[in-house]
This record gives C-alpha cells, sequence and structure tokens, in this order.
C-alpha cells in the first residue's frame, strides 16, 4: 500500500537532519518541511518528534563511499547460497569474515548468457559492514526513531531517476553523475540495474582551479565508461545525466557537451519537488530523494528483515570458515572495473581444462584493460604535473581521452617542454586488431580525429609506424599497428 508521507533522517554530528516529503501539488513530491536534528530527544519539536511515531515511515541514509556495490554473472541457486556467496567474496576483497557483512541483492535475466549449456544471469548486490549499520541504527534508536530502511544516497538517486524519468534511461547504458556539497560519485547502469558506483574527487583547490577539477572528472567519467565496457556485462553507455550543485553541475555539463561523444542530459532532481507552506526548498537532494523513496517502496534496503534482533544486539563475530571456503572455491574472481567469476554447478568444481581456458581468455581481457587504465592514470598524472596554470592542459587530455577508440591503447604518454615554447605531447601505442585491415582504419581514423582536434597541432608526421602479428595467450595471430605520435598542446606555455 503507498505510504501519504516519507521521513529521510541523515545523522552527521552537529549536521543532522530529518525531512519529510509528501504527495506534491502539481508536482510527484512536496517537501513539508525540514530541520535540523537535536542532539538530544528532549529538544525534538512537535514535527520532528513525528517520526518517532513513524516507524514503518522513516529512512536513514549511510555516506555513499561506506557502501560497496557489486555485479556478477551466476548460474540459479538459492537466496541462502547466493547471500552466503557473495558475503564471502566481500570478505575476500575487504578482509574479516562473511559474518561482517550486511548484503541486499536483486537477480534477474538481465543479460544472461549461456556458458556450457547452463544460463546465467546478472546479480547486483549492495554492501554494508555490519557494525557500521549497527552504529547508525542504533543513534537513531537513541533519539526516539526506529527507521524501516537503510540505504546509500546514491540508491536513492538512482531510483528517482527511474521512477520519474524513465525516458532518460531508456536506450542503452548510462552514466548518472552527482556533484553535492558532501557526496560526489557517478553510477553506471542499463535500463534493468545498476553496475557500479564510484566517489569521485573532491575539488581541493576550493574552486580557484576549477577548470582544472572539471578536467579531473572528465576523466573519471571517460575511465567509468571503459570499465563499463570490459566488465562481463557489457554496456555501452549511450548518455551522461549530470546533476547536483547549480554552478559546477553546469559547468560539467557544457563541458561534457563540447567533448563527450555521447548525449549530454542536465537533470535537475529538485525540480521534481514542491515547498509546502512556510517550508524552505533543502538543498540536499538524496535526502529528498530517499523520502520520496518512502512512498513507493526500496528496491535495496540494509537493514535486515529482523532488523532490531540482528542489527540493534552486540555486533558477534562468528566462525564462518565453511562459507568462506565455499565462497573462495566456487568463486574465484577477477576484477578489473567488474567482477567475473567462474560457474557454479551444484557447489563442484568446473573441469580443469575449461577452467584454464576460461581464465586464458580472462587474463587477456585484464592485460588489454590494464594497458588501458595505465594510459588513463598517467593522463590523470600529467593533469596533477602540469595542473595550476596548465589548464589548457587538463582540457586536452581529457578530449584526446573521449577521441581514443577501443582498439587504441597506449603504452606511454609523455608531455614536456617544447624548445619553441609550449608543451609538447608524445604519444606512444598500439592499434590491434584480428586483422591488419581493421587495425589500420582503427589507427587512421584516430590520426584523423587528432589532426581535427582544435587542442592540438600536428609538429610531424608519425615519428614511427609499424605493422605486424603478435600472438595472444591463446596462440592466435592479431594484426598491430604500433605507432609514436607528436603534437603540440595548443594554448600551453612553457617554463
Amino acid at each position: 500500500m503507498k505510504k501519504n508521507a516519507g521521513y529521510c533522517l541523515s545523522l552527521d554530528g552537529d549536521d543532522s537532519f530529518v525531512l519529510k516529503v509528501g504527495s506534491g501539488d502539481g508536482k510527484p513530491y512536496k517537501l513539508e518541511w525540514a530541520r535540523r536534528f537535536p542532539a538530544v530527544p528532549e529538544n525534538l519539536d512537535r514535527q520532528t518528534s513525528e517520526i518517532a511515531k513513524s516507524r514503518s515511515s522513516v529512512v536513514q541514509l549511510l555516506p555513499g563511499q561506506d557502501v560497496s556495490l557489486m555485479t556478477v554473472m551466476l548460474p540459479g541457486m538459492s537466496s541462502k547460497m547466493l547471500s552466503a556467496s557473495l558475503r564471502g567474496i566481500m570478505a575476500n576483497e575487504k578482509g574479516g569474515s562473511s559474518d561482517d557483512w550486511i548484503v541486499d541483492f536483486k537477480s534477474g535475466p538481465g543479460r544472461s548468457a549461456v556458458k556450457g549449456g547452463e544460463s546465467r544471469s546478472r546479480v547486483t548486490a549492495v554492501f554494508a559492514g555490519k557494525e557500521l549499520v549497527a552504529g547508525h541504527w542504533n543513534g537513531a534508536r537513541e533519539l526516539g526513531c526506529e527507521p524501516e530502511a537503510i540505504l546509500p544516497g546514491y540508491l536513492a538517486l538512482e531510483q528517482l531517476l527511474r521512477r520519474n524519468n524513465p525516458e532518460i534511461i531508456e536506450g542503452g547504458g548510462w552514466i548518472l553523475v552527482y556533484l553535492g556539497k558532501k557526496e560526489r560519485f557517478l553510477c553506471v547502469g542499463d535500463e534493468e540495474e545498476l553496475l557500479l558506483s564510484r566517489i569521485l574527487p573532491e575539488d581541493l583547490s576550493g574552486g580557484v582551479e576549477e577548470e582544472e577539477y572539471l578536467g579531473k572528472l572528465v576523466v573519471e567519467i571517460e575511465r567509468s565508461n571503459f570499465f563499463a565496457k570490459q566488465a562481463e556485462s557489457s554496456i555501452e553507455v549511450r548518455r551522461l545525466v549530470i546533476c547536483g550543485e547549480p554552478g559546477m553541475a553546469d559547468k560539467l555539463a557544457n563541458m561534457l557537451s563540447e567533448k563527450a561523444s555521447q548525449e549530454v542530459v542536465r537533470w535537475r532532481p529538485e525540480d521534481l519537488f514542491s515547498a509546502g507552506e512556510g517550508a524552505k526548498p533543502h538543498s540536499n537532494v538524496l535526502m529528498l530523494a530517499a523520502a520520496a523513496g518512502v512512498l513507493h517502496g526500496f528496491r535495496y534496503n540494509l537493514l535486515p528483515p529482523d532488523g532490531r534482533r540482528s542489527v540493534c544486539s552486540r555486533v558477534r563475530r562468528k566462525s564462518t570458515i565453511a562459507v568462506s571456503a565455499l565462497a573462495a572455491g566456487i568463486l574465484p574472481a577477477l576484477l578489473i572495473g567488474g567482477l567475473w567469476t567462474s560457474r557454479v554447478q551444484n557447489g563442484f568444481l568446473r573441469d580443469a581444462e575449461e577452467r584454464l581456458n576460461d581464465l586464458r581468455k580472462r587474463s587477456a581481457l585484464a592485460a588489454e584493460a590494464y594497458v588501458h587504465n595505465h594510459a588513463l592514470k598517467e593522463c590523470q598524472a600529467n593533469i596533477d604535473e602540469f595542473g595550476g596554470g596548465q589548464q589548457e592542459l587538463a582540457k586536452v587530455l581529457g578530449g584526446i581521452a573521449v577521441r581514443t577508440p577501443g582498439k587504441i591503447v597506449f603504452d606511454a604518454m609523455d608531455v614536456g617542454n617544447d624548445p619553441g615554447g609550449g608543451l609538447r605531447l608524445t604519444l606512444r601505442g598500439r592499434s590491434v586488431a584480428r586483422n591488419g585491415e581493421i587495425a589500420q582504419r582503427a589507427f587512421l581514423g584516430f590520426l584523423e580525429s587528432l589532426d581535427r582536434y582544435k587542442g592540438l597541432k600536428k609538429t610531424r608526421e608519425p615519428l614511427y609506424v609499424e605493422i605486424a602479428g603478435e600472438e595472444d595467450d591463446e596462440g592466435k595471430t592479431n594484426s598491430r599497428v604500433a605507432f609514436t605520435l607528436e603534437y603540440l598542446i595548443v594554448g600551453g606555455k612553457g617554463e
């Protein structure tokens, strides 16, 4: 049954808030009121004391950096076995035992694949430490409130987007970028589910070097796009959705409109909310999204169904050697942007030959992904080194990143001072494909794209070009076009 009102509680020391959202007048939702939450229950006013009587309508936000999101392709299995396996993976990744983690997950046909005659489905899972959830829940309980749900802001915002603006996420993959005062993150997903979530860096300059910071965000978005393509549940990103603080979000959307090949959408979730009489608009969009979610119900919830028994009680560390061994035995994983796992069949290991062939394929993908990601990291390092007064450099490197096709991998990216003044950029890399025609076409297209790019000026023809064949880990011969290119960065100043 749909509820008439929803409350969101965010506890953060002196900066704790609670707000109430109901059905809107002319808009989907209405902000009834927003209050700073007092430190002691005795100071609750009439409105904030409502939440003590409305446990079934209260959601509590967790900091996004404390919640992990994972996507895996797995065969069908019982919910209990799947939960134990997922918590075992997280324990292997983060440490501790599987009993230290709370997980909620959803599985469906998704991008199902068939391997060895058995269908596999995409499973999306969110994790948080049990002690962390217990601390937040008990903190709310001490103030007289018992939330029915606990989740991070990025899940609340993603569900608000799906529920109210489905046309934005139709037609393929998308990246949602949120730039708030406290939290900055991006999510990658498609019409069915989320694939990954990443925390974005803060602007440590306080706005002094804003262009440089925006350049870093462009690189982070391109890196996430690359990860989405490399994951087993591969996503082709077609749309970039930008929201958050108006000034920064507007500037990032404008920069991406000039540089990115995807469609850029400036989304304003705050416009979905009207303000009730006497209520001032609240700047925390994540809290508004979470409270609105109460009216419809949550797809994910990190508070277990028996929350008061399992979370409020003392967190126990139990011996889970059997579960951890099971997870380690049946779910060997390779992580690169997404998480690949071996097929599970009735608890037995897959046959050795099949596993070896699968690992070879994963190794080849991982090697290519590593090289490409290494180049993106070098791009980021160059931005850091030549930042400050060299804001043009950040723009140019970001422009190169979005113009690089998937078959081009960089081995090195060097920036130095040009003897004639300005900055000189040297790119060394390879175009690799199954046959020479495709490899050469990708290289020539990349070369033409850079020649048209106004941020670079070609100083000479390619310094080095070699066309040859090379064998991959499976013994197959690929065609390779190795190259060394040199350009002058337009607008860069030498030291």
